[in-house]
């Protein structure tokens, strides 16, 4: 079975209107960029600038002496319940 294109002549764009249309586009986007320019910003949450001192500790490495180390550990035992005893 023989199948044949309809309409394949119809319409095959030149390389120069391509060239052209790519030139057009990229004359807008600059002078769009122009006008609107783009900028960043940070944002940072209200978390990240709570800890933010705590971190630069860290850094520093405050936290890896061993007089906090110990107060740390009692501040965490005495938080945490003894275990309780249980009668049989």
């Amino acid at each position: 079975m023989n199948i044949e294109s309809v309409n394949k002549d119809l319409y095959i764009p030149s390389q120069q209107a391509t060239t052209q249309k790519n030139t057009n586009e990229q004359v807008s986007n600059s002078d769009s960029m122009r006008t609107n320019p783009r900028t960043d910003r940070l944002e940072l949450s209200y978390l990240a600038i709570k800890f933010k001192p705590i971190r630069e500790k860290l850094k520093s490495g405050e936290y890896n002496k061993p007089e906090v180390i110990r107060e740390v550990a009692s501040k965490i035992s005495q938080e945490i319940a003894a275990p309780t005893k249980i009668n049989k």
